[in-house]
């Protein structure tokens, strides 16, 4: 690989995560990963749904989404999510 090649993957990489820093590119990643969701016959849970609105918004970060979902599976089945927490 050329210096020349490896600059433009760089701005490329550099581009692509700015976009999704953005409320566009937030929307646009969660449409994609629902839209996969979708063809493995996944459907999210309305925590995850939640989640996903305040992600898209800028309310929450993509490492606080996916520590959300990992406490929700970490729960066990049934338990509230107060249940646990006490």
């Amino acid at each position: 690989m050329t210096a020349d090649e490896r600059r433009r993957i760089e701005t490329n990489i550099a581009a692509q995560v700015a976009y999704v820093q953005t409320p566009e590119g937030r929307r646009e990643s969660a449409i994609d990963i629902m839209a996969s969701w979708g063809l493995d016959g996944l459907q999210p849970s309305p925590r995850a749904l939640s989640d996903i609105r305040d992600y898209v918004v800028g309310r929450l970060t993509i490492e606080e989404m996916i520590a959300n979902v990992k406490a929700e599976y970490e729960r066990p089945q049934g338990a509230s999510e107060t249940e646990h927490d006490t």
